[in-house]
């Protein structure tokens, strides 16, 4: 007898089922007890693991080594790290991991809230009102909606939950959204606890006229518009990627690094001199410089004040004729990607839509491979393309076996294969579209991987065949939501085991750091050492340090809201492992924030909070759509009317928490810079090379005894500390 399964068949559907083109899966609770225990079993062995090397300072709190002055005093290494981890206050746990990840931590603790309020009501109500269903399934899916009789008066009971949950949605992401608003707030009038406040008096200027193109003319150029004594400096980026790439050019680098800290220091005699005709010429003999230095569109302006830098961000600066805009406050000096920093933002422009475009047909390719991880749910169809495979299908021997087989493993592979998804991602932001900054990288890859998460549960919950679907959709586009309201319910069971999954492996491997701990333990460390030419780890080098990437991480816990949104009215059972994935996660990622990753750099929160807000409102509408197709597939022609207004009311308040909260933040108001003092001069607490190019910057001990004029990374020789 074939293995029940959990997902599609890869095979096309036959005459018999063309409206549900599924192995209709079986949910029995052997499935998913397998998936538990195996579950269970791989948790507890990456908890052992960690455990025991816990005293490897390098892989498990190498921020006691880069940053010890952030990490909370008392915290304990281990087990026990993570129980004072669970009991830190709010404000202590905000500083010593920043706000980019405290907005992170902040939404995760709403979600589990909001699941476990979810939990409660679906064991208490719609558990029983589901199991005493007339329809007599069995296993996981008695307790779903496919157990209810067609148009039963129990319909109402999911109705009546669909609003209860998106009000407590939406009343959570009000709060998120405040929260998130203060804290951005505090952020741009005070900044990180101990960074430097440049990054706030900085302002990204693109399309820079040509006849601009040099730091004293550019640095004239806005001391015009805002008045004698408001610019601190000026840095026009140079396309150094030869110099960068070739060590034989060695003697011309430094050579450019003296002409440029040359042009700096005539800047900065430009700011204070009173002849305008010395501005002039000092401007030309910039101008001349900028020939062999070949200087782009590119700048970054320093103000001698954050408010000023605030005002110039949210003004346009000139016709077309002139700058065109300002791109807002300028990213901190290590989240600069310095080697594409000159590249012209028309050409970023260009070349993100051609790759867009070759993710849209990566994304048609991605449907066969998908697909075919997930014929191992359908053991009787692979039994039929290769016979040798049933005395495995059929044999009572094998059933174990054949329960992790369904249940099990198609999860794991298509977890895997999601694993490389951003580093290609990556590799195309940095490489190919070339990004500017590592949060717009990571912004990059968070939006796109995320695409990709939804495609896969796309090709699990509708068909094995995008384009079949696709042919369906053109012919009749009420089609698509026809196919969610029949297909998710029959594919509860395997997200349940999904979710699963997410809630007892990935925080292990998480808190374990499986591949770190490999190349610790392993001679693979000393060697990668040695081919860096290095010894131990520098505690100044913040390069070094591991950095946690939210583009990598947060589309995996976003795939979490997805679906325990699609299923909290349908399967509510799949609350419950949703609500231990959101609180592991929680624990172990505020661990690993406060003694594991360095960050490079620092956003308030608006790095990640749109992301979250965005994708949570995506979540609710599917789940919402999904909902009405069903109760509308069960006859209830009363019950549908009533859902209607649920997407519209979903879509209504994201739009306000945007226009009340997200958009407000992205600049400093002007009542806070009066409050805070912020058009006050600071100049005293800024660095005229805070912004150069490491490639035009002499190396620290080159030459005889002469000081460095500046270092690659912020923070090591240049007095103030990096951002952690």
């Amino acid at each position: 007898m074939a293995s029940p399964s959990a997902a599609p068949t890869t095979l096309a559907p036959t005459a018999g089922d063309e409206k549900n083109p599924w192995s209709v899966p079986s949910g029995t609770w052997s499935e998913v007890k397998s998936t538990v225990e195996v579950n269970l079993f791989l948790g507890l062995c990456l908890l052992a693991c960690f455990a025991y090397f816990k005293d490897r300072a390098g892989v498990f709190c190498p921020r006691r080594t880069y940053r010890p002055s952030r990490v909370p005093a008392g915290l304990r290494d281990g087990l026990a790290g993570l129980l004072d981890v669970a009991r830190m206050d709010d404000g202590r746990l905000r500083r010593g991991v920043g706000y980019d990840a405290h907005t992170l931590l902040r939404f995760l603790r709403a979600m589990r809230r909001l699941c476990l309020a979810g939990s409660v009501v679906a064991v208490g109500v719609l558990a029983p009102v589901y199991g005493s269903g007339l329809n007599e399934k069995s296993g996981f899916y008695k307790y779903t909606m496919g157990n209810l009789a067609k148009k039963g008066e129990r319909l109402w009971a999911p109705v009546a939950f669909a609003y209860v949950f998106t009000g407590l949605a939406c009343r959570a992401m009000e709060l998120e959204a405040r929260a998130y608003a203060e804290a951005r707030t505090a952020f741009l009038a005070s900044g990180d606890d101990d960074g430097s406040p440049q990054p706030r008096c900085s302002v990204l200027v693109e399309r820079v006229p040509v006849d601009l193109r040099s730091d004293g003319a550019l640095a004239r150029y806005f001391e015009r518009l805002m008045g004698p004594g408001s610019v601190h400096s000026a840095v026009v980026y140079a396309d150094c990627r030869a110099l960068e790439r070739e060590p034989e050019a060695k003697d011309a680098r430094d050579a450019l690094g003296e002409a440029a800290g040359a042009a700096a220091a005539r800047t900065r005699d430009l700011a204070a001199s009173a002849t305008r005709g010395l501005l002039s010429t000092l401007a030309l003999e910039d101008v001349a410089l900028s020939r062999p230095l070949d200087l782009s569109s590119t700048a970054v302006v320093t103000f001698a004040s954050p408010g000023v830098a605030a005002t110039v961000s949210q003004i346009a600066l000139a016709d077309f004729r002139g700058v065109v805009a300002a791109e807002g406050l300028a990213p901190a000096r290590d989240d600069l990607v310095f080697e594409n920093v000159a590249g012209d933002p028309a050409g970023v422009e260009y070349r993100c839509w051609c790759a867009d475009g070759f993710l849209l047909w990566v994304g048609a390719m991605w449907t066969p491979l998908i697909s075919l991880i997930l014929a191992f749910n359908n053991l009787g169809s692979l039994a039929e393309a290769f016979p040798w495979l049933r005395p495995f299908v059929e044999e009572p021997r094998y059933a174990y076996a054949r329960s992790l087989v369904t249940g099990y493993l198609p999860v794991v592979l298509a977890l895997g294969v999601l694993v490389l998804v951003p580093v290609g991602l990556e590799w195309l932001a940095t490489h190919y579209v070339r990004l500017k900054a590592k949060s717009a990288i990571q912004s990059y890859v968070l939006s796109r991987h995320f695409g990709f998460q939804l495609l896969t549960i796309f090709v699990t919950v509708l068909s094995g065949s995008l384009l079949h679907v696709l042919k369906k959709f053109l012919k009749h586009p009420g089609s698509f939501v026809d196919f969610l309201g029949e297909s998710l319910p029959q594919v509860g069971a395997y997200f349940l085991q999904l979710l699963v999954t997410k809630a007892t492996l990935s925080p292990g491997l998480e808190l374990a750091r499986a591949w770190p701990l490999i190349v610790d333990v392993s001679r693979a460390r000393a060697l990668l050492e040695r081919l860096r030419g290095g010894g131990g780890a520098d505690a100044r080098d913040v390069s070094a340090a591991p950095e946690f990437k939210y583009g990598h991480a947060v589309p995996q816990l976003l795939t979490v809201v997805l679906v325990a949104c699609l299923y909290a009215a349908i399967a509510p059972l799949v609350l419950l492992p949703a609500t231990a994935a959101f609180w592991a996660g929680e624990v172990v990622l505020a661990r690993n924030f406060l003694l594991v990753y360095v960050r490079r750099y620092e956003s308030g929160g608006a790095a990640v909070f749109h992301h979250l807000a965005f994708f949570v409102a995506v979540s609710l509408v599917a789940a919402q759509l999904t909902l009405v197709s069903f109760v509308g597939i069960l006859g209830g022609l009363r019950e549908v009317p009533c859902l209607v207004p649920l997407p519209v009311a979903t879509l209504v308040h994201y739009r306000r928490l945007v226009l009340r909260y997200v958009e407000p933040s992205r600049f400093l108001h002007r009542a806070a810079a009066a409050d805070h003092g912020l058009f006050d001069d600071h100049g005293a607490k800024l660095d005229a090379t805070y912004y150069a190019q490491p490639a035009l910057v002499a190396e620290a001990g080159e030459g005889e005894g002469e000081a460095p004029a500046a270092r690659a990374s912020f923070g090591v020789d240049s007095g103030a500390p990096a951002l952690v």
